[in-house]
């Protein structure tokens, strides 16, 4: 298949995701709600106990995404295997790489739109001023990890479509590979929501440049596994 043909089926699997989202409505509300639920519980506990904002409500907020990232993609993912979309796709002349990408682009999409708009929340909720104040660099952190947990949650929830525990057994894939680059992400958050001047970029580039290459990574073992996957459906 040439060039111009891959992505094109590519596209056309974004389009369609996006599309069938968009219509819905389910997976994206249900994760913001999830997101905003968990960081106003959070920010009752913090205050409860007094401590740090700006450190607890960094740990706090890669939890609440994790956890929903975790659910949000599951979730698309066995509505494709309930509606057989999966299978329909396979049917055609599509390669399997090109639609993983194009369905990691969607889930990426929609994961960091969830993300980015449950930032003002945790500012509000946790009484950390520093979101608003640095809310360029953390939003372009937040799709980067967005873009990590999609490659990851695709394949994983994937993986595990047709195991009757697929809700416990999801997350014990889907955590173990994302928390070497989960601590990367605190670090990073750390030091952006850190009280004081807000960081040089030099200061934080390196941990975009490893959740970056980290993204990289798990989107190509994907793109290689996915058809594989698929096929036990």
């Amino acid at each position: 298949m040439s060039g111009a043909r891959w992505f094109a089926a590519a596209a056309a699997v974004f389009r369609r995701d996006l599309l069938a989202e968009v219509r819905g409505r389910e997976t994206v509300a249900a994760m913001l709600v999830f997101s905003v639920l968990v960081i106003f519980v959070a920010g009752a506990v913090a205050h409860g106990f007094g401590r740090d904002p700006g450190g607890f409500a960094s740990a706090a907020m890669w939890v609440t995404f994790l956890f929903s990232g975790s659910i949000g993609l599951s979730r698309a993912v066995m509505l494709d295997r309930e509606n057989e979309v999966g299978a329909a796709i396979m049917l055609t002349a599509a390669p399997g790489p090109a639609v993983y990408v194009g369905k990691w682009a969607a889930a990426t999409l929609f994961l960091s739109g969830v993300q980015i708009a449950s930032l003002p929340f945790l500012g509000l909720l946790l009484s950390v001023d520093a979101v608003f104040e640095r809310f360029p660099p953390l939003a372009a952190l937040v799709a980067l990890m967005a873009a990590t947990q999609a490659a990851v949650g695709t394949l994983s929830a994937s993986i595990t479509a047709r195991t009757r525990a697929r809700e416990l057994i999801t997350p014990l894939l889907f955590f173990p590979l994302l928390l070497p680059i989960l601590h990367v992400a605190v670090r990073a958050t750390d030091r952006l929501l850190a009280a004081g001047p807000p960081p040089a970029f030099g200061d934080v580039a390196a941990y975009y440049g490893v959740i970056g290459a980290a993204a990289l990574v798990y989107l190509l073992s994907g793109a290689l596994l996915y058809r594989a996957a698929v096929e036990t459906w």
